[in-house]
């Protein structure tokens, strides 16, 4: 009797234990490096908050508070931005009240500007303040590139691939993606992993130079798309941006955008990466051509077939995606998730082979899907597909 009270005495105090480890308050690092649940946020925003207000003076605290706290938002089930923005222009105020000469504070100011050119010069503080602080440097990046600033968004895109560590996975995804699109191509991309490292590529690398990459958040910017868009050659009147940001008025925008820039003067080809999501108005996907990982825009029939051949087969580095090259690439979930685009290009390979009675190259592209897939939400679903 005394030894099984020992042991649940035991029990209790490891439990315990894991459970204070577990509530440790950690360095809110973006979800698009390192994907977390809203559960986790959540627990941190409150550990973070509790350290706030034990010393008012902790400038990461308060930091690392805000992104908690913001990152709790955006996982939310149902969105409130009313909450949101209330909530978070609160912590600004305190953080301004309480650690406004601060790097910290300098740096969620303009954060919680969404966007806004106007409030660049909190970040250029933030900066100066501490060059060594690598958490500017991409927001650095876009600034520069809505303002055109082209000298010093390479500076900060080159600073991004030697200084913040950049995943290995994504770095070669993007690779990729550039090794299969036609010279002087414009690439429409949607969020961080499709358009940071294309530019890291081009400055650090000096690889595919040539290719001009539009993140469609950043052409929200009224004064940078009609830049942008003048640039290239391309008709800008009558061109608004949605008022209210939902799901159709932004495909709208997307088609819009797309056609727009088909035509531009400089007769530069357009595609969208596959990063985008492949939801389009019929008008649109009429004239979308899967090449790869990008899919091109043509009011001409092209034979798509031909180019995803050339690309897989004489384009593409993909080894990494047999070989597991970085074991220890901190966005590794995320890899795993964009290397999902490679299915729908290499199951069209694999049915074109088979059509063709190749099946050793049909094989291939099977045990390559099956490959990519291993350890996926589509793992199962090809389990089925290839078994039929």
């Amino acid at each position: 009797m005394v030894m099984k009270n020992i042991s649940l005495a035991l029990i209790f105090l490891f439990s315990c234990c894991v459970n204070l480890h577990a509530q440790k308050p950690e360095k809110i690092v973006s979800f698009a490096k390192v994907p977390k649940s809203g559960t986790y946020y959540k627990e941190q925003a409150q550990l973070w908050e509790k350290e706030v207000k034990k010393n008012r003076k902790n400038a990461p605290a308060w930091m690392n508070f805000y992104f908690a706290k913001r990152f709790t938002f955006i996982h939310a089930e149902k969105k409130n931005p009313l909450a949101e923005k209330t909530t978070l222009d609160s912590i600004v105020t305190q953080m301004e009240k309480n650690i406004s000469n601060t790097f910290e504070y300098n740096y969620v100011k303009y954060r919680q500007s969404g966007l806004d050119l106007d409030y660049l010069p909190y970040l250029e503080k933030a900066y100066k303040m501490n060059p060594e602080r690598t958490e500017t440097y991409s927001d650095l990046v876009v600034c520069y590139e809505a303002t055109r600033n082209i000298e010093a968004r390479n500076k900060f895109a080159k600073l991004m691939y030697e200084k913040t560590e950049p995943s290995p996975g994504i770095l070669n995804y993007n690779y990729n993606v550039m090794s299969g699109l036609e010279e002087n191509t414009i690439l429409i991309t949607a969020g961080d992993n499709d358009t940071y490292p294309v530019w890291m590529l081009q400055n650090a690398l000096n690889f595919r130079k040539d290719i001009t990459v539009l993140n469609l958040s950043v052409l929200l910017i009224d004064s940078y798309r009609n830049k942008i868009l003048t640039e290239l050659g391309v008709d800008t009147s009558g061109l608004k941006v949605p008022w209210e940001w939902n799901t159709e008025n932004l495909d709208k925008f997307k088609a819009e955008m797309v056609k727009r820039l088909a035509s531009n003067k400089k007769k530069f080809p357009v595609a969208l990466a596959l990063t985008g999501g492949a939801d389009y108005p019929k008008e649109l996907k009429d004239n979308l051509y899967l090449t790869g990982l990008a899919m091109n825009y043509s009011p001409e029939r092209i034979d798509n077939v031909a180019l995803l051949k050339k690309n897989f087969e004489q384009n593409y580095a993909l080894d990494y995606l047999k070989v597991d090259f970085m074991p220890n690439d901190v966005s590794k979930a995320i890899v795993k998730r964009t290397n999902e685009n490679y299915l729908v290009p290499v199951i069209n390979l694999y049915e074109h082979y088979k059509m063709a009675g190749e099946t050793t190259k049909a094989d291939q592209y099977r045990l390559l899907a099956q490959t990519i897939a291993k350890g996926t939400t589509q793992e199962e679903t090809l389990s089925k597909y290839f078994g039929k």
